[in-house]
């Protein structure tokens, strides 16, 4: 699946890696802190039926009012990206036919290792 990379707004670094580490801590993983934003090539991007849920995380987050939202359900799909690289794509919410921002987690900075800059497309495969 081909996916354009994107400049995030900063919150996943701040906010949202507090959560996705306190999954990691439970599997003996480092987080690089922050996320790679990609938008996929094409609408109604077909998720995997198996996820990991994150909601026993949320304590993690002090977000109470996200509960609320409609399709709630936070969740790490594990991926592979560009072949070489395992990492989990996050998602706070199902989306039904939508392009959906997608927020990629991995244990290192992703732009770094493969030289990624806004607009370059990367391959991700669900494991």
């Amino acid at each position: 699946m081909k996916c354009k990379i994107k400049t995030g707004s900063g919150v996943a670094a701040k906010d949202s890696s507090k959560w996705f580490q306190e999954w990691a801590n439970q599997h003996g993983i480092i987080l690089f802190p922050g996320t790679l934003n990609a938008v996929p090539s094409m609408k109604g991007f077909p998720f995997p039926d198996d996820y990991i849920c994150l909601k026993k995380f949320d304590y993690a987050m002090g977000n109470k009012h996200s509960r609320n939202i409609p399709g709630y359900s936070p969740r790490f799909y594990p991926a592979i990206l560009n072949n070489q690289q395992r990492v989990w794509v996050f998602q706070w919410r199902e989306f039904h036919g939508k392009k959906p921002l997608l927020e990629i987690v991995a244990e290192v900075c992703l732009r770094e290792k493969f030289g990624l800059k806004d607009e370059d497309t990367i391959d991700l495969e669900w494991r």
